[in-house]
């Protein structure tokens, strides 16, 4: 009799997948749950974009892959999870296979991989999440082939591996010696190992496992490699603010939900030597498990009537709640549809009359008048530009509430921006006898909408000037950091309280030290919040300004990787 026995496990798929201390362990996420929510910008840019066009690997089971035009396997259940938290449609790209896949996420015809691991090459145009799943390597031989204890010693066979795989790039690097074939999917590798054209096969345990169970009888799980396959989200790198909500959703899922998750699809045999101890351990724990299973079942059969009346009344309220909630939403989007309607409507019948008063004081200025005519007319010219200016801040409102506000953008010059704003507050500079300082300008040439953009920094530099004492003195720094170009205006002015720095950029919220020196409508920074929010990019106050006693520094980004309107 020979000395060496194999023991074959068979891990039923109703069970924990767990494996012997000689192989490493199928995990989910690699740390608890987390409860950070989704910040204010990265909801209002997953209801702008609408959904999320998603590319998958269409046929690596258990995985995932599309049949019937849908989605299954272990990924689809993990993206439904993601679907939920995110509160967005993800709409399936269809593709051939997972090489077409790759193209498609490179040409940007999708915007996620639902489940991919990084590489040098993917990182060029993908961002990936941290992985909620993580495989060991496995190599699968026909069943008379050796255990093998070492990968290595096997630099006179033949290895096959899936072509455009994360480790088809890595075994290379890792392994010079061995001679790896690429196979255009794992079901070729798999059937050339059984016809002999092939020594092995390297894939996951998962899905080797699954594929050898179902259609591969001559064949097994003989070795394991070091490394392990670690799959999250892959994100297309030019949406940041996508990347970010998907890694907040990834750590909502928590280690009990996953491994259910995992537990549903997979079932793997593996092979080792055999282990004495290992055996008796086994039959001990199901004889622990089968007295537990009798018990159990006696105290169902009792509490079972309970439970499922229990269940009933709380679906129940769960369905009259959740039709609560829907409603009360409805109402209030049609209520804020029809405040921006009722402003924009107002804002351009009131335009008219102003323009009309304006018009008619301009030609009453030019004639012979005694100084208190004058001085009469001319207040009545600035109330009149102070309302034109208030209507035309009303109707931006309205736009950006209606979700018609949209982007022109282009390549444009950022000194030129900066110069041409400048002209625009030039005499406003003089008037003051202020002291202003351009810090740095960036050199580059970034997509964004021109006008809003400069619309921006014109409102921000008139805050200033307005706000700072005469001969004092204004700063404005343009320059490049993470991939952003940020803008900050700082002044030596009255400054912004600490608990109304974030609240300033609510609409119709002023901050009491400017609302008493003043007046105003409150509508100023709000805009400007929502023109850098649709590019993308953030705005915050820092008042006073870092190593400064006095004043206050407005900040804004601009991604620089922004391309489109979204």
């Amino acid at each position: 009799m020979s000395k060496v026995f194999h023991l074959i496990l068979v891990l039923s798929c109703t069970m924990p997948v767990t494996l012997n201390a000689d192989y490493s362990t199928i995990s989910t996420i690699e740390s608890e749950s987390k409860t950070t929510e989704l910040s204010r910008e990265e909801k209002d840019y997953l209801a702008e974009i609408k959904s999320v066009k998603m590319c998958v690997d269409p046929d690596w089971m258990p995985m995932e892959r599309i049949k019937n035009g849908q989605h299954e396997g272990i990924a689809a259940d993990f993206i439904e999870l993601i679907r939920d938290y995110l509160e967005t449609p993800i709409e399936l790209v269809i593709t051939q296979n997972w090489t077409q896949s790759i193209e498609f996420a490179k040409t940007r015809k999708c915007d996620i991989f639902s489940m991919a691991m990084a590489t040098p090459d993917r990182l060029k145009y993908m961002l990936f999440t941290k992985p909620y799943l993580t495989l060991p390597m496995v190599l699968a031989t026909r069943k008379e082939h050796s255990y093998v204890t070492d990968v290595t010693l096997m630099n006179n066979e033949k290895l096959g591996i899936v072509s455009g795989y994360a480790f088809s790039e890595i075994f290379k690097i890792h392994y010079p010696d061995l001679e790896i074939e690429e196979i255009p999917s794992l079901r070729d590798g798999l059937l050339k190992v059984e016809n002999g054209e092939l020594d092995g096969m390297i894939g996951t345990l998962a899905s080797v496992g699954y594929l050898i169970q179902r259609g591969y009888p001559e064949l097994k799980i003989a070795g394991k490699f070091k490394e392990s396959w670690k799959l999250g989200v892959g994100v297309r790198n030019d949406r940041l603010l996508l990347f970010s909500a998907f890694e907040k959703a990834v750590q909502q899922i928590d280690k009990k939900t996953a491994q259910n998750i995992l537990n549903r699809w997979i079932s793997v045999k593996y092979e080792q030597p055999f282990n004495y101890d290992l055996l008796w351990k086994v039959l001990v724990t199901f004889a622990i498990i089968f007295g537990l299973f009798a018990f159990r079942q006696h105290i169902l059969k009792k509490y079972n009537k309970e439970l499922r009346e229990h269940k009933k009344n709380l679906e129940l309220e769960v369905v009259n709640r959740t039709k609560d909630l829907l409603i009360a939403k409805e109402k209030a989007e049609l209520a804020s549809q029809e405040k921006s309607r009722f402003l924009a409507n107002m804002s351009h019948e009131l335009r008219t009359p102003m323009h009309a008063i304006h018009s008619f004081t301009k030609l009453a200025l030019k004639r012979d008048l005694d100084p208190k005519a004058r001085h009469f007319l001319k207040n009545i010219e600035i109330s009149t530009e102070r309302l034109t200016l208030l209507l035309n801040d009303l109707l931006d409102l309205s736009k950006f509430e209606a979700g018609k506000m949209k982007l022109n953008l282009h390549s444009c010059d950022i000194g030129k921006i900066i110069t041409n704003t400048l002209h625009a507050v030039d005499s406003l500079i003089k008037d003051k006898k202020l002291e202003f300082e351009i810090s740095e300008i960036s050199t580059l040439t970034v997509e964004l909408d021109e006008n809003l953009i400069m619309q921006v920094i014109t409102n921000l530099l008139s805050n200033a000037i307005k706000f700072s004492p005469e001969k004092g003195r204004v700063i404005l720094t343009s320059k490049t950091e993470n991939n952003k170009v940020l803008f900050s205006i700082e002044d030596e002015g009255i400054g912004i309280p600490a608990d109304e720095q974030e609240t300033i950029f609510d609409p119709f919220v002023q901050s009491s030290k400017t609302m008493t020196k003043s007046g105003g409508t409150g509508l100023g920074l709000p805009i400007c919040k929502e023109i850098i929010d649709l590019h993308g990019g953030e705005i915050w106050a820092d008042s006073p300004p870092s190593g400064k006693t006095k004043g206050a520094r407005i900040s804004f980004t601009i991604p620089l990787m922004q391309s489109q309107p979204h």
